[in-house]
């Protein structure tokens, strides 16, 4: 049987998965809309992700409760090294969310720089969350508030954004159809050679083993657990939170399954 630090890592594991691959195809969406000009592509754009862009963000919302209630060590941590781009990531999130709710209620004009704020919001979101990944991989690292800025946070960054936009490509081309999805086709087939080039460069700059290092962010997570007891309280309440999660997250998925019109 697996012990409680085990199943706690597990579960943040899980949902930071969710998070990054249903959230992180919306800001890759949103990305696009840099390459996509035409108003109605757009618009279909933003209704392929109006439904789901809030419930994808509630992995994160788990996922931050998460450790904080089973590694409060680490959480304390990783906030503290890297107060502002979690800060710069969350201020980001929130334009992205008036950028779309509000894109259809304002004139052309409007829309216009509710569409650009939300290509830089997502994007801005996206390099955010690739630097603080980069920044536990680099064991070189030091916590200031600048460290995200440094080589290979800058280097996970780019990943993040283009592994996004990877993934709002194959969402769009599956969502849109038509016109539209062959351009996404098009634009996925041109941007895997270049992020996988990036990959390999942050592989490179990568002073010792990814796997070893990854190994022993996985210790150290184990070795800051919160008491046991708190642990199965925690673990209890997420055998119930979680497939609900899931539940609704399916449901809606199947409320507005098909080609956007």
């Amino acid at each position: 049987m697996m012990s409680p630090e085990l199943l706690s890592a597990s579960l943040l594991a899980f949902t930071l998965l969710m998070y990054v691959a249903l959230d992180g195809t919306d800001l890759g969406t949103g990305m696009l809309f840099a390459l996509f000009h035409d108003d109605d592509d757009r618009r279909r754009m933003a209704a392929s992700i109006l439904p789901l862009w809030d419930a994808n963000e509630t992995w994160l919302v788990l996922f931050a409760a998460g450790l904080i209630a089973l590694f409060p060590a680490i959480y304390a941590d990783i906030f503290t090294a890297l107060y502002l781009p979690v800060f710069i990531m969350v201020l980001t999130l929130l334009l992205r969310a008036v950028a779309l709710e509000y894109r259809s209620h304002v004139s052309a004009s409007t829309r216009q720089l509710l569409d650009i704020m939300h290509i830089i919001a997502s994007t801005v979101a996206a390099f955010t969350q690739g630097a603080m990944a980069g920044c536990l991989l680099d064991p070189n690292a030091r916590a200031t508030a600048f460290t995200w800025l440094h080589p290979i946070p800058l280097l996970g960054g780019c990943i993040f954004i283009g592994g996004y936009g990877l993934a709002g490509c194959l969402w769009l081309r599956w969502r849109l159809g038509g016109r539209a999805g062959n351009k996404c086709v098009k634009l996925f087939c041109l941007g895997l050679p270049l992020w996988l080039l990036v990959v390999g460069g942050l592989y490179w700059l990568l002073p010792e083993n990814i796997s070893a290092r990854l190994i022993a962010m996985f210790m150290q997570l184990l070795n800051a657990s919160a008491p046991a007891q708190s642990q199965r309280f925690v673990l209890w309440g997420s055998a119930f939170v979680i497939p609900m999660v899931v539940l609704y997250h399916s449901l809606v998925f199947w409320m507005f399954r098909g080609k956007v019109k």
